[in-house]
């Protein structure tokens, strides 16, 4: 299932902290005890378009979760901590 780039956006900011870089591309970085545990990018090509499931898998490995965990926190059946709990375990 397809979500849109602000979809995305929302949830990894909003719901679980990802902190967006100071950059012109759009990085989120999450931070835990000081140091970037995860960081993953939505590309500027995705701007007001879908984001399909190829490039949600690849951003669910770029935040050690598996891919259902990425997409349902996203849709928002899955909650930050869990989500939290899931990265942190694959670190």
């Amino acid at each position: 299932m397809p979500f849109s780039a602000g979809q995305v956006r929302r949830a990894l900011t909003s719901k679980v902290g990802f902190a967006p870089s100071h950059t012109d591309h759009e990085i989120f970085e999450f931070v835990h005890d000081g140091r970037v545990v995860a960081t993953t990018k939505i590309s500027h090509q995705s701007s007001g378009r879908d984001i399909g499931n190829a490039l949600l898998g690849i951003m669910a490995r770029q935040c050690y979760v598996p891919g259902p965990i990425f997409r349902g926190t996203v849709a928002c059946h899955i909650s930050k901590d869990v989500f939290i709990k899931e990265m942190l375990s694959g670190v």
